[in-house]
């Protein structure tokens, strides 16, 4: 991490993942989208040095790992896409936990906002193609909620997942999840009888 001077103020580079850590400490300060830093008064130049001091070695391991992570998906973006057939996608451990969300949506020509919270179920899809190619995709399902129904996807692109043709392993991800969700509520259902 470093730290700038930024017109009046500080900036400094802070890792995604020690985000929350940071706004913590300081509380007043302002994300600056085009240096993508935070900024921070000169009053508080000294706790953000000492700051700094004590969380640079672990923002740097988190750096490194980020820029290693964007030079092998950069790599395997240039690989011609594998367009194998889905030989098995098998559904790992599933969860049933509530999870918060935020709707935006247009109406009378202005923007609204609407926070909420539903239960999902969620778990990991185990892919593999028939060249024997593995990969994984983390799948959301909302279990009920009239404003949030749609499966969520994300692939997991540090398992393999950037040099294949999406839409066939989330079509593939979500016909396992499914059927996981379909068994899983029969269960619940029979459990509470």
């Amino acid at each position: 991490m470093t730290i700038e001077k930024y017109m009046r103020s500080y900036a400094v580079n802070v890792p995604f993942d020690m985000k929350e850590s940071f706004k913590y400490e300081f509380c007043s300060a302002e994300w600056i989208p085009q240096l993508k830093r935070w900024k921070v008064g000169p009053s508080k130049l000294e706790k953000l040095t000492k700051w700094v001091e004590e969380n640079n070695t672990e923002a740097e391991r988190m750096f490194e790992a980020a820029r290693i992570l964007k030079e092998q998906l950069a790599h395997e973006m240039t690989l011609p896409k594998n367009t194998s057939a889905v030989k098995s996608a098998k559904v790992g451990k599933t969860d049933i936990y509530s999870r918060e969300f935020e709707l935006h949506y247009f109406s009378d020509e202005e923007l609204y906002s609407y926070k909420g919270e539903a239960s999902c179920v969620g778990g990991i899809v185990y892919i593999e193609l028939e060249d024997g190619t593995k990969a994984e995709m983390k799948v959301e399902v909302p279990l009920s909620y009239e404003h949030f129904r749609s499966m969520i996807i994300t692939p997991v692109f540090e398992r393999g997942v950037v040099n294949h043709e999406l839409y066939k392993l989330e079509k593939a991800a979500k016909e396992a999840f499914d059927a996981r969700v379909k068994n899983l509520l029969a269960s619940c259902n029979r459990r509470r009888r």
